[in-house]
């Protein structure tokens, strides 16, 4: 089984509480020693009817994917600004040396039954802590080198990432519902 979420990235970026589509943000992300910027300001569906509540973030997603294996890697789209563009292209030209991710991001969904959005995926407003995921030879990471045309402002642009756990024990939360919530391990703590 896998858990499979596709966001609408246009109506994260101009979001419409009438709307009700399946909504996220990267919260924050670090890959290395570089912590990107929460640079792009956008609506907040935990406060939907409230045009004034913001929240800054790093990306808006696309997807998130997960195998629900406690070593399954995590799969994010997002889009991101044309300066984290810049900052993970250039990463990527020289080489990350320092794989190991930090991350945090929520999906939401609306509750037709309670009239609400609710985090539907989220990491709890923790970083999950990882590395870049590696097929065969490759990193899952890319960035796209020319900007959407989903959304044309504010400029942004595709960012792809897999992300394994390291060896701790940390968790997934999932809801189906704005009232029934879980969560899921995801990593193996090693050691003492």
């Amino acid at each position: 089984m896998e858990v499979v979420k596709y966001c609408s990235a246009a109506d994260g970026f101009r979001f419409k509480a009438h709307v009700q589509a399946v909504i996220g943000h990267m919260t924050s992300l670090q890959i290395g020693d570089t912590k990107l910027s929460a640079d792009m300001k956008v609506r907040d569906p935990m406060n939907a009817n409230q045009a004034d509540k913001t929240i800054q973030v790093v990306g808006v997603l696309n997807l998130f994917q997960w195998d629900l294996g406690i070593t399954d890697a995590l799969k994010l789209s997002a889009q991101i600004s044309y300066a984290s563009k810049t900052t993970v292209y250039g990463m990527l030209l020289n080489g990350i040396e320092k794989t190991n991710i930090s991350v945090s991001f929520n999906v939401y969904e609306y509750d037709y039954k309670n009239k609400t959005y609710f985090k539907s995926v989220n990491t709890n407003d923790q970083d999950l802590i990882g590395y870049i995921e590696v097929v065969g030879t490759q990193r899952t990471i890319r960035v796209a080198s020319d900007p959407s045309t989903q959304v044309d402002e504010p400029r942004n642009y595709t960012f792809d990432l897999g992300v394994i756990p390291n060896d701790t024990d940390q968790a997934v939360h999932f809801a189906v519902s704005s009232t029934d919530k879980m969560a899921r391990q995801w990593g193996i703590k090693v050691g003492t």
